[in-house]
């Protein structure tokens, strides 16, 4: 049985129903302490959680943006929460700056969960005092939560000897101590003391909910995006271009957009541009990197796999590449969101998606419209299941 967050796949708005499997019950009491008289949120009113206090989005695909509400009630220390990606229900992690996976009880297990929770879309490190704290988490997997005693987590990574309290207890220095509980009405509750110092567990209160964003597609020249929502997994782009009469040497991109307006998160810094922002175009050429693709308008035939349960855009390089784009020297990058052009012209010409699967659109190159033909690059692409 897997436990976690039970999330109803027919509402769009999914708030956190972590529950507690009374099947196997943990001795959390440390043998050299005794646990203070019951009062306020003392472990005396808290269910004796197994370590799985997992964020469960499987059913969701995606991005699925969530808020994270966050207190410190009478925490001395300046703690740090984390949310990373597991890869089961064991708490299995892979570390993305080596691709190694790390069961909890592993050494380099709380290097790995940290390096995770830093990568887009993949987790978040916060405050346990700032209140309100979004994020943008990828549908489809597991999420789970750690606490850095006292510490950041820049010091986990240059450290190994610094307090970092995981729900999956087997992670934990201080002997497998629970330092994380649920209350009856859905709230994530932490001790931040080794061992459990004084169970009181209120060092940090959580709540969390999720919902995935909705697209509503308008019927604009300017939103000629591919929409892959109705597709799961990986999705095989066969992209045919042609340079018809171009002089430019081109570089054509699709990337992944989260809303309606073209908003994309610079996968670099997390960080959310809508079109018109200072940073919208290298935030796209990025995320085309990361999650999206790159070719020049003379590839001829060119195959990509993108992620299913998306929205993606386009945009063009005009006369210069990505590392052109991403080494400062600021090439005129188009796209087909016309608030972030810097000549505010629309230099996309699109049919949309045809019933046999497939998308054209024709570009136009030249700043402010040029020579007006729409022929400097012609693009047909057609979608598959891998």
């Amino acid at each position: 049985m897997v436990m976690g967050e039970s999330i109803s796949s027919s509402s769009s708005s999914l708030t956190t129903d972590i529950f507690q499997n009374q099947t196997t019950v943990l001795d959390t009491t440390p043998t050299p302490l005794t646990p203070p008289p019951p009062g306020g949120a003392s472990s005396a009113s808290l269910p004796a959680a197994p370590q799985d206090q997992v964020f469960d989005l499987r059913s969701l695909t995606g991005l699925v943006r969530g808020l994270f509400n966050t207190t410190s009630i009478t925490a001395d220390y300046n703690n740090t929460v984390g949310i990373y990606r597991v890869e089961d229900t064991l708490g299995t992690v892979i570390d993305p700056s080596s691709g190694t996976s790390y069961a909890p009880g592993d050494a380099g297990y709380s290097q790995a969960a940290v390096r995770r929770s830093q990568t887009a879309g993949d987790g978040i490190t916060f405050d346990p005092r700032s209140g309100d704290v979004p994020v943008a988490l990828q549908g489809g997997a597991l999420y789970a939560p750690y606490l850095i005693s006292n510490n950041t987590a820049e010091s986990v990574l240059q450290r190994s000897d610094v307090n970092t309290y995981f729900n999956f207890t087997a992670a934990n220095s201080d002997g497998g101590f629970d330092h994380w509980r649920t209350t009856e009405d859905g709230k994530i509750v932490v001790e931040d003391l080794f061992g459990g110092g004084d169970l009181d567990f209120n060092d940090a209160i959580l709540t969390a909910t999720f919902e995935t964003p909705t697209i509503d597609l308008p019927a604009a020249p300017q939103d000629q995006v591919l929409d892959l929502r109705d597709r799961t997994g990986q999705v095989r782009s066969l992209i045919n271009t042609q340079s018809i009469t171009a002089d430019y040497n081109n570089t054509v991109g699709l990337y992944r957009i989260e809303d309606a307006l073209g908003t994309v998160i610079d996968p670099s810094n997390g960080t959310s541009y809508k079109p018109g922002d200072a940073g919208y175009g290298l935030a796209i050429v990025r995320r085309s990197q990361a999650d999206g693709v790159t070719f020049s308008a003379r590839a001829g035939d060119v195959a990509a796999d993108l992620t299913g349960g998306g929205v993606y855009a386009t945009y063009l390089i005009a006369d210069a590449t990505v590392d052109d784009a991403l080494n400062g020297k600021n090439p005129n990058i188009y796209s087909n969101f016309v608030a972030a052009n810097a000549d505010q012209f629309d230099h996309f010409i699109g049919a949309g998606t045809t019933a046999a699967g497939s998308t054209s659109f024709s570009i136009e190159d030249l700043y402010a419209g040029g020579d007006l033909d729409f022929n400097d690059a012609v693009i047909t692409i057609t979608f598959e299941n891998v």
